[in-house]
């Protein structure tokens, strides 16, 4: 999917950080945007074609949540 969506030749608007890993049940990821209306478009014009592109089926369970605070130490 990274060499279809290419996310990080060609970032996309209003990211701010991306984070993601593996468990039991899959790849889970973990995103901070600027607007929530940033992420949305990406999904819908890179992340979900891409998933078709490449076959996989569905589309990602997605929960947003505010965020606090956020501290980057050695960033």
């Amino acid at each position: 999917l990274r060499d279809v969506v290419k996310w990080e030749q060609n970032v996309p608007k209003g990211l701010i950080t991306h984070m993601a890993g593996f468990d039991s049940s899959g790849i889970q990821v973990v995103d901070c945007w600027e607007q929530q209306s940033d992420f949305e478009a990406f999904l819908n014009d890179r992340i979900i074609p891409g998933f078709k592109e490449v076959g996989i089926e569905g589309t990602p369970q997605v929960k947003y949540i505010p965020i606090h605070a956020m501290i980057h130490p050695g960033i």
